[in-house]
């Protein structure tokens, strides 16, 4: 027991003596580690933000109906599905998805991570779509409204000259003798009944066409519903980067750990060359 502890005083002592081999050992290679650390180890991966919400706004629109070539009374659609589908992103110059719901009902669509700006920005396609139908419409049944007021003004002169036939009717009665004036009332009466049916034909033509005309009011395009807006549910965030390496201070300590170490075996091994030198100087003194 006295053997052992007299063994570890001896290291205690040799420790102590060459702490400034030691100190500045162990320093050293924490230094080298931190430098070797700057070019080797990783920074830790920055924390991935957070993915935003997108929002979906969808939005049905019925194609209306506009008037054929006159006088046909057809009522085809405004505009090919197929075609609206390939204009209106184009013209919007936005990710507006277009696609066929039915043959005459189109589904519109914007994503973003604005709620209020994606329901406006959808609302105002929409809209220019409807805009532009109007337009449209309104120049098919342009022909069919110049038509009426061509026959309008034709069943007034219609109309002035029945009058004139009345009055002239009225002046036979009241100056010719009684046969010459049932010949002339006769003749006035026969011309006046043809009159009279082809003004009642020219009112029931203008009334067709009216009614023609005022179809269209129900044959608008529209949007069916209103703008829906649903919230997708956002990609998952990506995986974090793997951290090759440990941390700078980690390796710094580990260096200077080392360095004591290594520091404290050439320590060691010094004393133990020195006592080995002093030994041989001894034998050779006592040979003497």
């Amino acid at each position: 027991m006295e053997e052992d502890t007299a063994i570890l005083i001896n290291y205690l002592r040799i420790i102590w003596k060459q702490k400034i081999l030691i100190i500045v050992g162990a320093l050293v290679c924490m230094a080298a580690a931190g430098v070797v650390s700057i070019w080797t180890v990783r920074p830790p991966a920055p924390v991935p933000e957070l993915p935003l919400e997108i929002y979906h706004a969808e939005a049905m629109v019925r194609i209306g109906r506009k008037l054929g070539p006159f006088p046909t009374r057809s009522y085809p659609r405004i505009d090919d599905t197929q075609n609206l589908i390939e204009v209106i992103p184009v013209e919007n110059d936005l990710n507006v998805g277009v696609k066929m719901a039915t043959p005459d009902i189109i589904m519109v669509s914007l994503e973003g991570i604005d709620k209020g700006k994606v329901k406006g920005l959808l609302e105002g396609v929409v809209n220019r779509v409807l805009a532009d139908h109007l337009i449209k419409q309104e120049n098919s049944a342009q022909p069919y409204r110049d038509a009426i007021e061509k026959m309008e003004a034709e069943s007034k002169k219609l109309q002035e000259y029945i009058s004139k036939q009345d009055a002239k009717l009225t002046e036979i009665y009241t100056e010719e003798n009684d046969i010459v004036a049932t010949a002339l009332v006769v003749i006035a009466q026969n011309e006046t009944f043809q009159l009279k049916g082809k003004l009642v034909r020219a009112h029931d033509a203008i009334l067709l066409q009216r009614t023609t005309v005022s179809a269209l009011k129900n044959c608008s395009t529209k949007m069916i519903g209103g703008v829906e807006i649903t919230k997708t549910p956002p990609p998952p965030p990506p995986p974090p980067l793997p951290q090759n390496g440990r941390s700078k201070l980690a390796v710094i300590i580990m260096g200077g750990l080392v360095g004591m170490t290594l520091s404290i075996f050439l320590a060691f091994l010094m004393e133990s060359l020195n006592d080995a030198r002093r030994k041989e100087k001894g034998d050779m003194n006592d040979s003497r």
